[in-house]
């Protein structure tokens, strides 16, 4: 598997909705993504965690945004 060096930048974001957001963060850590920040919970009620892949870039592990 070919890996970017660490300090190169790629543009994107990919955007995942999980039920299960920790185990689904846990596991892409344990495979080698790169952690940004833990899932936390926002003030608007979602549950966000981010990491980075091998390739560099960001993704977003994230509960649904609840409709008002």
């Amino acid at each position: 598997m070919h890996c970017l060096p660490r300090d190169s930048v790629l543009d994107g974001l990919h955007i995942f909705y999980m039920a299960h957001r920790q185990a689904a963060y846990q596991q892409a850590v344990d495979f080698g993504a790169i952690e940004v920040q833990v899932p936390s919970l926002k003030p608007w009620g979602q549950t966000v965690a981010y990491v980075r892949d091998l390739n560099g870039i960001l993704i977003e592990i994230c509960s649904p945004i609840a409709s008002a």
